[in-house]
């Protein structure tokens, strides 16, 4: 019995030990195969799984093909270019993957993360880069700035000794001021102002240098005070890290300093901690529930945490509060009221908007199309599309909004006037095109409806204008069902001349500037 079990032993010991060489084999393999197909020992860059704050990985199709580095890092740019930060990702992951010794590829991961404020993942990136980088100085000042984005000060004051550069001696300057150097801090600043021509970081040192003179001028001023106006001057040059660290400092000096829980929570809210913008603007209303400030900004914090009762509460106290400009109160409660199905009030607030503010003539889209499409106000309509007109003379998107509110109030004639300028202006405009296209559909030129209809979904699907890509097909779609059923008879019909189509893709208009970012007032 001894030796029957000794040999089922020696058995078991055999085939675990062939199992075991098995699978080193096919380990070896895997290696061999995965570093074949890489180019060597690709460093992993993108994800680590000890990491607190673990990078976002994209899983991707195999759809870039063989192309070359350069051209993932172009598909890359323009993705990017467009908004399109996950195909970005992707071009910029395969790139990394087909040339693991280059930094270019690296570089790029990491600044997106950065603009993401995930700045662990582009800090590792961006260390990458410069192993593989001959010139890394540029480099290690986006390590450093990542490191202060964590709020890791004093290692980012490590990285940029021995740089001189416009923007170190700014940073340097900046970290010294937080560090309550003040005479260092002057000297690095002062220094930042003649070392180049930049005007952002002279305007950031002047902000400064500036809280110092108005300190040095406060008899008997105290130390809370003058962080204060630091922090607002951290926050306002964008070092939100920087302001948020100083921002507590003074707290622990005075922490009913109702200020500061403001310049906190904005600082907060630009690094995207919404929870923590919430509960810093709590507290500032809980020392002064009049100030319009901290209602529009936990308003903001409300709405992108989901809260959108809560967040419309906030706008419209801060509306009644004072807040200025009105505009930025007022397009955050159109938003929300659209999104939550109120109609009615989104358009409302869409048409204050820009009756505060018709400088931007893309502002008129909603509230036209709202009150034609969804509220059956096509009076309202016109009359801000004669606004819209009156104020942007020259727009053709002006006067496609226009011709279509003219359409909705019945004046076919003035409609086709006004849609026959707007494509004379630009024959690029998809919105024209549509608009025309229901305007020979009222009039029963059902030949040339679809033909205005194909142009507009092809030109929206070229210059990326979804929503109206999405119409325009639809309606296309329709009119030719209707056609094919002969539900629509095609009637004999007197030649209507309308603007020829372009030949090539119509380069997309400029976006429009983006809303300014309102400032913080120490008081």
């Amino acid at each position: 019995m001894k030796a029957k079990t000794e040999h089922l032993l020696v058995r078991i010991f055999q085939v675990l030990t062939v199992l075991g060489v098995v699978a080193i084999v096919f380990l070896l393999i895997t290696k061999y195969d995965i570093l074949n197909r890489s180019g060597g020992d690709a460093p992993d860059t993108l994800a680590e799984e000890n990491s607190a704050e673990p990078a976002k990985r994209v899983q991707r199709p195999r759809s870039t093909g063989n192309q070359s580095y350069e051209k993932l890092i172009s598909d890359g740019d323009a993705a990017h270019f467009a908004g399109e930060d996950d195909r970005a990702l992707i071009f910029y992951q395969e790139a990394a993957e087909k040339e693991p010794r280059e930094a270019k590829a690296y570089e790029r991961i990491g600044d997106l993360y950065f603009e993401q404020k995930n700045y662990s993942s582009a800090q590792r990136n961006f260390e990458l880069a410069a192993t593989l980088s001959e010139s890394s100085e540029q480099l290690q000042i986006k390590i450093a700035r990542t490191l202060l984005g964590q709020r890791k000060i004093l290692e980012a004051r490590t990285v940029l000794n021995g740089i001189q550069s416009q923007e170190v001696f700014f940073l340097q300057g900046a970290i010294a001021s937080f560090l309550n150097e003040q005479e260092e801090s002057k000297r690095l600043l002062n220094e930042s102002l003649t070392a180049g021509t930049n005007q952002k970081y002279i305007q950031d040192a002047q902000r400064i240098l500036d809280a110092y003179k108005i300190f040095d001028l406060t008899q008997g001023g105290k130390i809370e005070f003058l962080q204060a106006m630091i922090a607002k001057a951290f926050s306002d040059a964008g070092e939100f890290g920087l302001a948020i660290e100083l921002s507590f400092d003074a707290l622990k000096h005075k922490h009913d300093y109702r200020d500061v829980w403001i310049i906190l929570g904005h600082a907060f809210l630009n690094e995207r901690k919404w929870l923590d913008a919430e509960d810093a603007m709590k507290k500032a209303i809980e020392l002064d529930a009049e100030h319009a400030s901290a209602y529009f900004f936990r308003g903001i914090a409300r709405k992108e945490l989901g809260n959108r009762a809560s967040a419309k509460e906030d706008f419209e106290t801060a509306l009644r509060a004072g807040w200025e400009p009105k505009i930025f109160a007022q397009q955050h409660l159109a938003e929300l009221n659209f999104a939550e199905g109120d109609l009615d009030a989104a358009f409302r607030y869409s048409r204050d908007v820009v009756k505060t503010d018709p400088t931007n003539i893309e502002r008129f889209i909603r509230p036209i199309a709202l009150a034609i499409d969804s509220v059956n106000k096509p009076q309202d309509a016109l009359e801000i599309a004669k606004l819209g007109l009156s104020t942007h003379p020259d727009s053709a998107l002006a006067n496609s909004l226009r011709g279509w509110a003219e359409l909705a109030n019945g004046n076919t004639k003035d409609a086709r006037t006004y849609l026959q300028r707007a494509l004379t202006l630009d024959n690029g405009l998809e919105s024209a095109y549509l608009n025309l296209g229901k305007l020979e559909r009222a009039e029963e030129r059902y030949v040339e409806a679809l033909r205005n209809f194909e142009i507009a979904a092809s030109l929206a699907e070229k210059n990326n204008n979804q929503p109206i890509r999405t119409t325009a097909e639809f309606l296309l779609n329709e009119l030719r069902a209707k056609m094919d059923s002969g539900e629509i008879k095609i009637k004999e019909t007197v030649e209507v001349p309308t603007a020829t189509p372009p030949p090539e893709r119509i380069p997309l208009p400029a976006a429009p500037p983006p809303a300014p970012q309102a400032s913080l007032s120490l008081l």
